[in-house]
């Protein structure tokens, strides 16, 4: 297992460029540019360094380390499958303090799990694009009160979210 400086300005920076190459990438997947293995290839990389720094140094939370850093660990964690991951994250994110924290990742990472596991999502942050180009939300459970629960973390309401995603 790799060992990682404690060096808080490096790690800031090493995933600041995780974040920075996992948003190109994804890019230029959706155009076509780049094949779905280097896209994984280059996800499982970052995984591996995501879980180095929660295992041997602590989550970057953002009133210690970078947005860029505290962002890089969330997408690499939502992208990465890994259900006991996400798990994790979920539970740290939970407990933390409000300036630590984007309360609205916690959704990202619920809704990701229960679409993983074929359960109805909670805060409807899961689409996918239908072969039309049309965007259609994985199954949300208990639809009307969907504002009520994204307003108790800070989200837009559902057709607000609805409109900010239709150009994805």
């Amino acid at each position: 297992r790799e060992t990682i400086s404690m060096d808080k300005s490096q790690i800031n920076q090493k995933l600041g460029g995780i974040l920075e190459k996992d948003q190109k990438m994804i890019r230029q997947f959706r155009a076509g540019k780049i094949t779905r293995e280097e896209i994984v290839a280059n996800n499982e990389e970052n995984l591996r360094y995501i879980k180095t720094v929660l295992t041997q140094i602590t989550f970057p939370f953002l009133d210690s380390f970078s947005l860029e850093a505290y962002q890089a660990t969330v997408l690499v964690t939502l992208h990465s499958g890994d259900i006991p991951l996400m798990q994790n994250v979920v539970d740290v994110l939970s407990k933390a303090d409000s300036k630590q924290v984007v309360k609205k990742d916690i959704a990202y990472l619920i809704d990701k799990m229960r679409v993983l596991q074929n359960q109805p999502q909670l805060y409807g942050t899961q689409f996918k694009k239908s072969e039309t180009g049309k965007i259609v939300f994985f199954e949300i459970e208990d639809i009307e009160n969907i504002d009520k629960r994204r307003s108790e973390i800070n989200m837009e309401t559902f057709e607000e979210y609805k409109k900010k995603i239709k150009n994805y």
